[in-house]
């Protein structure tokens, strides 16, 4: 990876090294970071802290995986600690925090499609992308996470295009390396009730979820049918409630209207 202008304070002494500051600059971005790292016999206490400022998404890929794939500017900010004999160890026992947002983004949607099978068709139906274009603006992602004892569970996780607005709930285990997010994208052509109190949108497309589950080496994401049959029972209440009575049908069957209006106990 290329870095320019780079900066390095380290110490070791008596089996603690210290990192206070490593700083450099790298695609157009600003990195800082400090890591404290102490030996106790067999065991390692570690603090970190790293914050990045205005990376450029799109030479990074192009120089690591060989596509630009994505582009932004990604924002990120780390502090957590965490002991343990192993890296494996430390990250089953960290707390913290975790922030990460990436703005003015894109995607290209070829490299999507690339991936095949399930995972690239799940992708395109959560994001709302469409195939015919080459790109799909990512007006903004953000992704907060508190971690505590090797769990990082969300405090923030959007993502919006100019198709949907994706919102995540779930956590990380990182000692485990195991993932349990559901995703609820809300397509914006679904926009809406109007004067009428009408759903414009099908209930199918607006109660899709998502999740994603497996392990780091083996992720899946697929579709949440326990998720989506709940969101469509509660979807289905609010199209009701909204919808006012039909005229004719009231006509025809006052004794229904009426039913539908009693209070408990007035008979």
């Amino acid at each position: 990876m290329t870095l320019d202008n780079l900066s390095v304070d380290m110490d070791l002494k008596d089996g603690r090294l210290g990192i206070k500051p490593f700083k450099a600059r790298m695609f157009g971005g600003i990195l800082n970071a400090q890591l404290d790292l102490l030996a106790q016999g067999k065991i390692g206490t570690l603090q970190a802290v790293l914050k990045i400022e205005q990376l450029d998404l799109g030479p990074i890929l192009k120089e690591r995986m060989g596509v630009q794939a994505v582009e932004g500017n990604l924002y990120a900010d780390r502090n957590v600690k965490g002991r343990g004999s192993s890296v494996a160890g430390i990250m089953g026992s960290l707390d913290g925090k975790s922030v990460l947002t990436i703005n003015k983004g894109k995607i290209a949607t070829k490299y999507l499609d690339a991936l095949g099978g399930d995972v690239s068709s799940v992708l395109f139906r959560m994001l709302g992308l469409s195939k015919d274009s080459q790109t799909t603006a990512v007006n903004c992602l953000v992704a907060g996470f508190n971690i505590k004892d090797g769990r990082a569970e969300t405090t923030a996780l959007v993502a919006d295009t100019d198709q949907v607005s994706l919102t995540g709930d779930g956590e990380i285990n990182l000692g485990a390396e195991t993932l349990n997010i559901t995703f609820n994208p809300s397509p914006k052509r679904a926009t809406g009730t109007g004067t009428t109190g009408k759903i414009t949108s099908g209930i199918s497309e607006l109660a899709k979820s998502f999740k994603l589950s497996g392990t780091f080496a083996h992720p899946s994401l697929a579709l949440d049918t326990t998720q989506t049959a709940t969101s469509i029972g509660k979807l289905v209440g609010v199209k009701v409630f909204l919808e006012p009575p039909n005229p004719r049908h009231q006509v025809r069957d006052r004794s229904c209207v009426c039913r539908r209006r009693k209070r408990p106990g007035k008979g």
